[in-house]
């Protein structure tokens, strides 16, 4: 049985998640492994185990949330976040790769609502989901939108940590400062690939409703 795209994902989440707790014990220590003190190091494991305790209750609440509720944090908009609402009236148009007109062709007026056009581009989403650069930019935009999301719920969870274990204040505002900029660098990653799975569905669409099935960029 073939994996979903989200059970894909999961490595690469875990993975993200180790790296953080491993830059946050990194921060931790920097005196003790600076000075070549392992033992200390070692012997002060207690002190690491609220973050990693945070990190696996963050794992867990991003498994439990939907993905509206991810998508309204990726594109900070309570209503019609998903990125197919403006499937039509902003991205379709903006992607060289898109035919409009063939599109318009075989759907009629296309829908201006946000609403209404995420409901029409998730039908033609389903008709082309198969497609290989529409399944890499799904997988891509699942990914990058749930590591934004953990990347949000890390900077008060790691960032409270480290208030009380760091060091320094310094050492706590710099890493409060990465775990911002690694929330934004997420945030841009997952409306790049929100953008690009809308426009790649749309894509091998316009290009099926006027002849065989063409080799779409993802």
């Amino acid at each position: 049985m073939s994996l979903s795209l989200k059970d894909q994902n999961a490595v690469r989440l875990y993975a993200i998640v180790a790296a953080n707790l491993a830059a946050f014990l990194a921060l931790q220590r920097s005196g003790a492994l600076s000075a070549g003190d392992w033992a200390g190091v070692l012997s002060d494991w207690p002190s690491a185990a609220s973050a990693a305790l945070g990190l696996i209750l963050v794992g867990l609440l991003n498994a439990q949330v939907d993905a509206l509720t991810k998508a309204r944090l990726v594109y900070l908009r309570l209503a019609d976040p998903l990125p197919g609402a403006e499937a039509f009236t902003r991205w379709g148009p903006a992607d060289e790769r898109v035919d409009m007109a063939a599109l318009t062709a075989q759907f009629a007026a296309l829908p201006t609502a946000p609403a209404e056009q995420n409901r029409l581009w998730y039908r033609i989403f389903k008709s082309v989901e198969s497609d290989l650069g529409v399944e890499h930019a799904h997988r891509e935009y699942l990914f990058t939108r749930d590591f934004a999301f953990l990347a949000a719920l890390m900077i008060p969870v790691l960032a409270m940590c480290a208030v009380f274990t760091f060091p320094s204040a310094g050492h706590t505002a710099l890493y409060t400062a990465a775990l911002v900029g690694q929330f934004i660098l997420s945030l841009r990653a997952a409306r790049h690939h929100g953008r690009r799975l809308v426009c790649t569905a749309l894509a091998v669409a316009g290009a099926r409703t006027v002849g065989p099935s063409a080799a779409v960029l993802a």
